[in-house]
């Protein structure tokens, strides 16, 4: 390696990066820095954790896109955010990528708080478009949005693309085409994977020009010289253009490319193998369940949004591929889907992480409740996810389900409870329903309703709060607070022999992992009031703060919020000895 790559190299891992040295490195030194990045990549977050496959992929790409343009006058936005870790250590970060997605350590995705480099945190894909498009309108000069991972075939980046193209917005759209978001992208916007080798009737090109966009490509993302000279000829040329770049996802690591099922897109941290409970993780029952269903009942059918191994659908792909939809990253179209299927007889089930969903609340709203609809939305990751982060945590969508008329919202304890639910709804010919469970294991079957009568307080819990109120139940007994427990399997509507339980106590408090003033407790005390004539009981709750909460594992933040039983307890006793 000359001195010169030496020196590059050595700025990664320094103190002061220079981005302005990139554009007088020469080809071979690029070549260098690239394996050198590719190499502190892989054994870097193989220890931490993180999103790897996407992150090989697209190294070359980041080199030289900051060799062509000068960050942050020209403003490089990520789309999907999770492919921008080479990115970061081209702008400053590499000596922290130890502490990636722990708690106050480097985020997963961009970050404005980490880097004026940053400008896009959110990590949901497919709104770079649109981003990009506002603030090319803003500062009236070239934009740069990178469209990854798939992203680039969401409802919301078709609509920016064709108000980009119409305007003729100065926006440089980089499509970094590996193939894939998890699985294979369902698109003839994609040419595939490069190492596919496989004929193709893709035309994107034919596609980009009709909106009104300059078409570059597609050119091998991980040849430096040939990007240099497509960003060179993108800037010299009119805009709006696309450059099509293809690159091949887990490049340089041959496990990740031996991985066929999603080239080792994310991976889990090797120092904390084998935590947790050791048991099949909520994604996994819920994936199970649903190929039972499907084995009884031809009405069965699952639909994805480009996540079928995430939330637990792969076997029900490989078994029932018939009834299977992957379409892609798209969850308002797999909303409206599963209306057409439902309103033809079908039972729909749309396993989505919860956050995503509100992506899609329209098509709830109009599409599925309107029309009273059997579709089951079950809503992984529901609650605090960790390491992802604020996009990421599934506490805000009970807030807004909860308007939608007709829509109840089931969580379940255990995986009995989830089997007996969803054979339940089969049963049925209305909806719609959601069922939440968190980024976890399913716990211990427990009875539903008044599991232990008490007659100082009621605590009331359900899904992944549930222990909590039968530990802090516990704990108050010993100091002689009696209280009963409740255990909710249906959160909305509200269960009204709960409400009948709950006046015949002093005080109640809901225990819930989502945001504050979502949860059941407002409602629990509007249906006190209106139902009580000589008495009152007053109700608390424990919940998350209505914030975006930073990332970490589940049990720091969990700790750091002081959502405990030992909590709950001193809410109780606070609340007990207050005096209106």
């Amino acid at each position: 390696m000359t001195q010169r790559t030496a020196d590059a190299v050595d700025l990664l891992l320094g103190d002061v990066p220079e981005l302005e040295e990139l554009a007088n490195l020469s080809l071979a030194q690029c070549a260098d820095l690239a394996a050198q990045i590719r190499a502190f990549l892989v054994r870097t977050i193989v220890q931490t954790g993180g999103h790897l496959g996407a992150n090989l992929s697209s190294v070359e790409l980041t080199i030289a896109l900051h060799r062509a343009f000068r960050s942050p006058q020209t403003r490089i936005i990520w789309d999907t955010g999770h492919q921008s870790y080479t990115h970061k250590i081209l702008t400053g970060r590499a000596g922290r990528f130890g502490s990636l997605r722990t708690r106050e350590g480097l985020s997963g995705f961009p970050s404005r708080s980490e880097s004026r480099h940053d400008l896009l945190e959110n990590s949901h894909a497919s709104v770079g478009p649109g981003w990009a498009y506002g603030v090319a309108v803003a500062v009236e000069r070239p934009t740069v949005v990178v469209v990854g991972d798939g992203a680039v075939i969401g409802g919301v980046a078709f609509e920016a693309l064709n108000a980009i193209g119409y305007q003729r917005a100065p926006v440089i759209v980089v499509v970094n085409d590996n193939g894939r978001s998890y699985a294979p992208t369902p698109s003839h916007l994609t040419f595939g994977e490069p190492i596919d080798g496989a004929a193709t009737t893709a035309n994107p090109a034919a596609f980009f020009r009709s909106l009104g966009f300059v078409y570059h490509g597609p050119v091998d993302g991980h040849d430096i010289r040939a990007l240099d000279a497509m960003f060179a000829q993108a800037l010299n040329d009119s805009l709006p253009c696309v450059v099509h770049v293809r690159t091949q996802k887990g490049s340089g690591w041959p496990a990740a490319l031996a991985d066929g099922a999603k080239r080792m897109h994310d991976v889990t941290p090797h120092a904390h193998a084998g935590g947790g409970s050791g048991g099949m993780s909520w994604s996994e029952i819920a994936g199970r369940v649903l190929c039972e269903a499907a084995a009884g009942d031809p009405r069965v059918h699952a639909l994805t949004a480009a996540m079928s191994g995430t939330v637990g659908l792969d076997e029900f792909k490989h078994r029932f591929p018939n009834r299977h939809h992957d379409l892609g990253i798209a969850e308002q179209a797999c909303v409206a889907m599963a209306a057409g299927l439902a309103s033809q007889g079908r039972r729909p089930f749309f396993p989505v992480v919860a956050t995503f969903l509100t992506r899609a609340l329209d098509q709830v709203l109009n599409d599925v409740a309107l029309h009273h609809l059997p579709v089951v939305f079950l809503l992984d990751r529901a609650g605090l996810t960790g390491p992802d982060g604020p996009s990421h945590h599934g506490m805000f969508d009970v807030g807004m389900l909860r308007a939608i008329p007709g829509i109840e919202i089931f969580c379940p304890a255990s995986a009995e409870d989830l089997q007996h639910l969803v054979r339940d709804l089969l049963a049925r010919d209305h909806g719609p329903v959601a069922i939440r469970y968190p980024k976890a294991s399913p716990g211990p079957a427990v009875a539903s309703g008044l599991v232990r009568a008490g007659r100082d307080a009621c605590l009331v819990g359900y899904g992944s709060t549930t222990a909590f109120t039968l530990t802090a139940a516990d704990i108050l007994a010993e100091q002689s607070i009696d209280c009963s427990v409740w255990r909710l399997r249906r959160t909305h509507p509200i269960d009204s022999a709960l409400v009948r339980h709950a006046g015949t106590v002093p005080l109640a408090v809901t225990v819930e992992e989502v945001s504050a003033y979502s949860g059941i407790a407002p409602h629990l005390a509007y249906e006190l009031h209106s139902r009580q004539a000589d008495r009152y009981t007053r109700v608390g709750s424990h919940t998350l703060p209505d914030e975006f909460l930073p990332h970490g594992s589940r049990a720091e933040l969990l700790a750091e919020l002081e959502f405990s039983a030992e909590s709950i307890v001193r809410l109780v006793k606070q609340l007990l000895a207050f005096t209106p």
